[in-house]
């Protein structure tokens, strides 16, 4: 690539950032002024999904999705996905047509405006401090579970430090197993190179998101629920390219 190239692609990256910011700006406002009105539980959830889907819309990032139609349409399921950039979270919402909580760190619930459509949705949150306070976030889950609701985690539990999986918690695969639901598989693709760690500056690319086949562990056994996380991981590692 020359020198002009480079610089034009820069200059490329910057007016694409400047145009996110700008729709950030015009939606973020009025999106928040509508989930204050709106009652708790799944209207609002429903809302950030809409608007998560009309910002990826707008932003012109090509979105391609593959394996929705093998999901069972009338059973609760976890799903799992990898977690490389922030901006995963508004590409499942904008993704996943199907009612599902997200389980999200405590923290992100202190945020500005993002914690408002956690508390408004009732999405689930994971305070990591302690065992005790994991085990009591397990059995939230795990009565969102039983209640009929599905949920997503993302089991590296955090943003992958780099372009490779980090380490799946066995969290996830524990509560499947013992209630008796399947675990869905989510592949996330593009998202680092649209907004990677740390990064500034933006930039326009394709994104898109596998859905695999359901996967249910056989027992409770620890040895079962391990065998079933690193099947997981290694399927999502495949899909990443990795």
């Amino acid at each position: 690539m020359s020198n002009r190239d480079a610089g034009s692609y820069r200059l490329g990256d910057l007016a694409f950032t400047l145009y996110v910011a700008a729709l950030l700006a015009i939606s973020v406002p009025v999106a928040w002024l509508v989930l204050v009105f709106l009652p708790d539980g799944r209207r609002a959830d429903l809302w950030s999904k809409r608007w998560a889907r009309w910002l990826l819309a707008a932003s012109r990032c090509p979105l391609a999705i593959t394996g929705a139609d093998g999901l069972p349409d009338d059973r609760s399921v976890v799903f799992v996905s990898n977690h490389a950039s922030y901006l995963d979270s508004i590409v499942l919402m904008a993704a996943l047509q199907r009612p599902y909580r997200f389980v999200v760190a405590r923290q992100y619930a202190a945020w500005p405006v993002v914690g408002s459509a956690i508390r408004k949705a009732r999405y689930i949150t994971v305070d990591r401090r302690s065992a005790a306070l994991r085990a009591a976030a397990a059995d939230v889950i795990a009565s969102a579970l039983r209640d009929g609701d599905s949920v997503l985690v993302y089991p590296e539990g955090h943003r992958a430090n780099g372009p490779t999986l980090d380490r799946f918690h066995a969290g996830a695969f524990r509560t499947a197993a013992a209630t008796g639901h399947a675990i869905v598989p989510i592949a996330v693709r593009g998202t680092r190179v649209v907004m990677g760690r740390g990064a500034r500056i933006l930039r326009r690319a394709p994104i898109e998101v596998i859905i695999h086949a359901p996967v249910r562990a056989a027992s409770g056994d620890r040895t079962e629920i391990a065998r079933v996380r690193d099947a997981v991981r290694s399927l999502i590692e495949r899909s990443l390219g990795a």
